[in-house]
């Protein structure tokens, strides 16, 4: 809207308090409401819970270790079963008639050894409530439970941790081998069971050799390679997403060998007229047909993403079922 003054005429413009003509005062600004401070909103405060104190916990050179070590008599044993968090596990032979147990404690880690009827039962126990702290300055061979059994051990043998490896060598056992492991490296080597066999990981790799399992073979994985040479069943069966790479292998029954993205080389130490071969690459090559051979026992290879390489005993043979 134009303004005009009132003593002089002079246009002004809008909210002018002084008229730039003859200087008389055209009237008093409009009062603007006062602004109220905008109330402060008091912010939650970051506390710092402190954790319990603990001898690992400050200076690294003051980890207190104790070495731990138990004895139990294999004819009680049926079942060892150990199950760890981030405990490494070695099982290997040994010359006493005994089952020796072998750990180091720190503050803030400590395993059970409790013999429950005829199980023996092996358990990590974390008394921060979460992995312990102390895996970021313990050295490796301070994270380990070690087990050594009788050359005749007739029992059965359940191990599984959660983030360690599982390295277990020259074992007879008349009942089951059971591995596991979530993230971790299982290596399994010269074992032989009245049983079966059987290995699982989620997250790690596998280096299986010189394994005898009389009833059944079942290996699984997510992410990983599975490496096994030697191994010799009445049934293998492989389930992983991973690369499959098998040696010298053998089974009275079938061999089933399936994995989603990675590629199958496989070795069987036996005749290809001794199997009907099944075997399907959905993006990639097969050497053998989709069907091929009347033996009677089976073999079956499948993967979504990768080759699939099959040889049999005789190089002559090779893709010739």
């Amino acid at each position: 809207m134009i303004k005009y003054c009132s003593q002089c005429g002079r246009q002004v413009r809008q909210g002018t308090i002084y008229c730039t003509g003859c200087g008389i005062v055209l009237g008093r600004p409009i009062p603007q409401p006062n602004l109220m401070p905008q109330p402060i909103i008091p912010q939650p405060n970051l506390i710092l819970q402190s954790i319990p104190s603990h001898p690992f916990m400050g200076d690294v050179n003051m980890l207190v270790y104790e070495r731990r070590e138990a004895a139990f008599e294999k004819q009680d044993i049926k079942t060892l079963h150990a199950a760890c968090k981030v405990l490494n596990i070695e099982v290997l032979r040994t010359e006493s008639e005994n089952i020796q147990i072998a750990w180091d404690e720190t503050a803030s880690w400590r395993l059970s050894a409790e013999q429950r009827g005829d199980c023996l039962q092996l358990n990590e126990q974390n008394f921060l409530g979460f992995h312990d702290f102390s895996d970021f300055f313990t050295p490796q061979q301070r994270r380990e439970l070690r087990i050594a059994l009788p050359k005749d051990y007739s029992g059965a043998l359940i191990l599984e941790n959660e983030t360690g490896s599982i390295s277990i060598t020259n074992i007879t056992a008349d009942g089951r081998i059971e591995l596991k492991t979530t993230v971790g490296h299982i290596r399994a080597k010269n074992l032989k069971t009245n049983s079966y066999f059987r290995a699982d990981t989620q997250t790690g790799g596998m280096d299986i050799s010189k394994i005898d399992s009389a009833e059944y073979f079942h290996v699984t994985g997510s992410v990983g390679q599975i490496i096994m040479d030697g191994v010799r069943s009445d049934k293998i069966e492989v389930n992983t997403s991973g690369l499959v790479d098998c040696r010298k292998i053998y089974a009275d029954a079938f061999i089933t060998i399936n994995t989603s993205t990675g590629g199958i080389s496989c070795s069987i130490d036996d005749k290809a007229e001794n199997y009907t071969a099944h075997c399907h690459s959905v993006h990639g090559f097969c050497n053998l047909p989709n069907t091929a051979g009347n033996g009677p026992k089976v073999f079956h290879a499948s993967t979504n993403i990768g080759d699939i390489d099959v040889r049999f005993r005789n190089a002559e043979e090779r893709a010739s079922v």
